[in-house]
């Protein structure tokens, strides 16, 4: 029976450690910098062009993963400026990311595994750059990273940062629900769908996991996938795996046990169609001969020969009177005997 395992991993400080979509924000539309940078590259490069192939609207062109790179390069040389300066006024400086894979090696090998046991993986980004996120993946030759499908989830921003917070997260799980539905209705005998979530958002995963759906597991990467997350995934997709065939095999049990007793029972029926008509014959054929039996007397009687009534000595009819006896008036003549011979 068929089962199905999804992982859905969201992307900046989660795999990345960064924001890539801050980054492109901050250097392609807020600054123009970068841009007039690839002119030297590319002088016919328009703005727009560039934007359509990081938004994913067209394929990737090597300047448009050229202008991904110098974007990290400047974002990280500026970070560890701003640094300095706090160090320098005695202030607490902040983290400083590295705009990489956490651990890019472990992720991909990871998932080129599991798809190959029929894992299903699935990027869950707020970034409205997935074109960048395939930059990245290309230049890192992270090949299976790529080959994952990408579901990109509007950032909210109508209300108060916390609201904003609490849609995107509830948004997020609408998309993971849409994609398993998408799921039981294509695979025709469907019979169990796991869902794993990995994100470095306490909120996405407290409206994950407080779903209760008993098919749903979150996990928390507030330190982004390193070696140590990355085993506990591996661990969680193979209890799943595990769960999964384990509910294949009973499924496959009592579908069997389903098809023997409807095998009996339809037996049971044919017995009870075959008793019930054999009772019809045997009633059929008593009644036949019931009525041969009385088609027997109704010969018996209707058949035999007429016999005239038997009439009472009174009433027998008068004969009419004998003539009456006449004697001879005369006595026969004997012949004479002849004189005997001496």
């Amino acid at each position: 029976m068929k089962t199905k395992t999804n992982v859905f991993l969201d992307f900046d400080n989660t795999q990345f450690d960064g924001h890539l979509h801050n980054t492109m924000m901050k250097y392609f539309y807020k600054s123009d910098d970068i841009f007039h940078k690839l002119q030297n590259v590319e002088p016919e490069l328009t703005k727009e062009q560039l934007m359509k192939e990081l938004k994913g609207e067209v394929p990737l062109t090597a300047t448009s993963k050229y202008a991904v790179q110098l974007a990290l390069m400047s974002a990280k040389n500026d970070a560890e400026e701003a640094n300095k300066k706090l160090k320098a006024e005695g202030k607490t400086e902040k983290p400083v990311h590295t705009f990489d894979f956490f651990d890019g090696k472990r992720l991909h090998e990871l998932v080129k595994e599991r798809k190959d046991q029929g894992v299903d993986f699935a990027i869950l980004t707020a970034s409205m750059f997935p074109g960048a996120i395939n930059a990245i993946n290309q230049i890192k030759g992270l090949i299976h990273l790529n080959d994952i499908p990408m579901i990109v989830v509007p950032i909210a921003s109508n209300g108060t940062a916390k609201e904003n917070k609490l849609k995107m997260a509830k948004d997020k799980y609408k998309e993971i629900q849409k994609y398993e539905r998408a799921q039981r209705t294509s695979n025709e005998g469907l019979i169990d769908v796991q869902n794993i979530f990995v994100d470095d958002s306490k909120e996405n995963i407290e409206v994950f996991t407080k779903s209760k759906n008993p098919n749903n597991t979150g996990i928390l990467a507030t330190e982004g996938l390193g070696k140590e997350l990355l085993k506990q995934l591996n661990n969680e997709i193979d209890n799943v795996l595990k769960q999964q065939a384990e509910k294949s095999k009973q499924h496959s049990k009592e579908s069997a046990s389903s098809i023997e007793e409807g095998i009996y029972a339809n037996a049971s029926e044919f017995r009870k169609e075959s008793v019930s008509k054999e009772e019809d014959i045997y009633a059929n054929a008593s009644e036949l001969r019931s009525g041969k039996n009385d088609l027997s007397q109704f010969t018996k009687t209707q058949n035999k020969p007429e016999v005239p009534p038997r009439l009472s000595p009174t009433a027998s009819p008068k004969l009419h009177p004998r003539a009456a006896k006449v004697e001879a008036s005369t006595t026969p003549t004997l012949p004479l005997k002849s004189s005997k011979l001496r």
